[in-house]
């Protein structure tokens, strides 16, 4: 599709044709009576007007700049072309706390771990997506839903949850049934200490997510020995486990980066948009009435 990059340009061309007609024609009357007067013939003056009307109009419209819009699709193949495109690629996020009373001990307490990783993870998101905030114990409660900037003050409130029991596979359920629901690509990020004592085997239950393509991102706080058994289950089916009990703090960070952007890149490729649409634009209309132009000048020149 041909669009003009300056079309206000366009309101001047009737008004320049206008005057080029006015004064053709007293060219050419004071012509006629010279001619008449020498008993001579008038020249080609219908040429000589059709080409410098011409070149006027070519110019005006090349002032314009008109130019050639259409888009173009790009695959993204690797995590380093979705970061590029970032922005362009929204995702719905889904990070499911645990807050039995297991994450209530520690020094410091295990929640105080989880939280701190939400908010790195929050700090990560930069595609404006969804984030679906929720707490599990025994049973799945919804927190949040909306974009990483209102979050905040939702977090400090996750405290205060302390549900009986630990249902990871629950927990799992809920993130597909939220997967399913949404038409962005989808991620699940689980945290836990993994003392897993309630509701279906989580083992089975991600078994079943991997099948309908919702990656999932497992984050084990501390090093419970009652989870040991789960997350060795879990890593034999292939999933993505970071223990945050091996990193401080500050190495902790670009770890938890980098699993996220892993786990949305493979969202964008189970879901089949792994790629962007990109508007973009040549200029080639502006070089060819700018060639006109100057053809028809030179022409108009020759008729003179």
């Amino acid at each position: 599709m041909m669009v003009f990059t300056r079309p206000w340009i366009l309101l001047i061309l009737p008004v320049i044709v206008a005057i080029i007609v006015f004064i053709h024609k007293r060219s050419t009357g004071r012509k006629v009576r010279l001619a008449s007067a020498l008993q001579g013939r008038v020249g080609l003056s219908a040429w000589k007007l059709l080409f410098t009307a011409m070149a006027a109009s070519m110019l005006i419209i090349t002032l314009s700049q008109p130019v050639i819009s259409y888009q173009e699709r790009i695959p993204i193949n690797s995590i380093e072309d979705m970061i590029k495109y970032n922005d362009r690629l929204p995702a719905q996020y889904i990070i499911l706390v645990d807050v039995s009373p297991s994450m209530h001990t520690g020094n410091p307490p295990r929640l105080d771990t989880a939280l701190k990783i939400v908010r790195m993870i929050v700090d990560n998101i930069r595609d404006n997506g969804t984030i679906v905030l929720s707490v599990f114990g025994g049973r799945v409660e919804q927190l949040y839903v909306g974009t990483p900037t209102n979050i905040s003050r939702i977090l400090n409130m996750i405290r205060k949850y302390d549900i009986k029991y630990t249902a990871i596979g629950d927990a799992i359920g809920y993130a597909v049934s939220c997967a399913h629901a949404s038409s962005l690509p989808s991620t699940a990020v689980i945290i836990t200490d993994g003392a897993n004592n309630y509701g279906p085997d989580p083992v089975q239950t991600y078994i079943y997510a991997n099948k309908t393509h919702l990656p999932i991102l497992f984050i084990r706080i501390d090093s419970d020995p009652r989870a040991n058994q789960l997350f060795a289950e879990l890593a034999r089916h292939d999933a993505y486990i970071v223990s945050a009990s091996s990193f401080n703090t500050k190495s902790l960070e670009p770890v938890i980066e980098h699993a996220m952007q892993r786990m949305k890149y493979t969202a964008l490729v189970e879901t089949g948009k792994n790629y962007v649409v990109v508007n973009k634009t040549t200029n080639l209309p502006t070089m060819v009435f700018g060639s006109v132009a100057l053809v028809a000048i030179l022409l108009s020149r020759m008729t003179w």
